[in-house]
């Protein structure tokens, strides 16, 4: 440290040449994107889709998310389906409570919040809370929906992204 104080950065501060290397990766990304939607960084793209799909491992977890996207795209004319993979059955602070109760009440709470949003339906796929892994069954799942609704733009959360310091893949 040469006698130098040691300062820690805060959450989201980034040394000068980490933002500069931000600020030109962002720059690139926003020129390619102009090339493609028409938009610019001070002007989102207007393009809006006909039909979205909203994929997500938890009721709730789309609240939490693209649900002002969608909310906005829905009043515009989108027709917009929701797909939680799991009925958030394992989600209670009391160990005694009955997890098909829960995944009821779970369910019965997404549905009127999707409702709010203005989603058209909204699909369970019963996978396992807690245990929602990338594998074959879901991911079958997940294609007969997509090929079902048909939809012309699909938001998801990255399936690979470690939310934990276990390493367990929570979304």
């Amino acid at each position: 440290h040469g006698g130098r104080e040691q300062r820690h950065r805060s959450w989201g501060e980034t040394s000068d040449a980490s933002a500069a290397k931000c600020n030109a990766v962002t720059s690139d990304v926003w020129k390619r994107f102009h090339h493609v939607s028409g938009a610019t960084p001070h002007q989102p793209h207007l393009q809006r889709p006909e039909r979205a799909m909203v994929i997500v491992a938890h009721p709730d977890d789309a609240d939490f998310g693209p649900a002002g996207t969608v909310a906005r795209w829905v009043r515009e004319g989108t027709v917009a389906h929701l797909v939680c993979c799991t009925s958030g059955d394992a989600g209670a602070d009391d160990a005694r409570t009955d997890p098909l109760a829960l995944a009821r009440t779970r369910e019965a709470e997404q549905r009127a919040a999707a409702a709010h949003v203005g989603y058209a339906d909204v699909t369970f796929l019963h996978q396992p809370d807690g245990a929602l892994a990338n594998d074959l069954a879901l991911r079958e799942q997940l294609v007969r929906a997509i090929r079902t609704f048909r939809p012309d733009a699909v938001l998801a959360p990255d399936p690979t992204v470690v939310i934990t310091r276990d390493g367990h893949i929570q979304h």
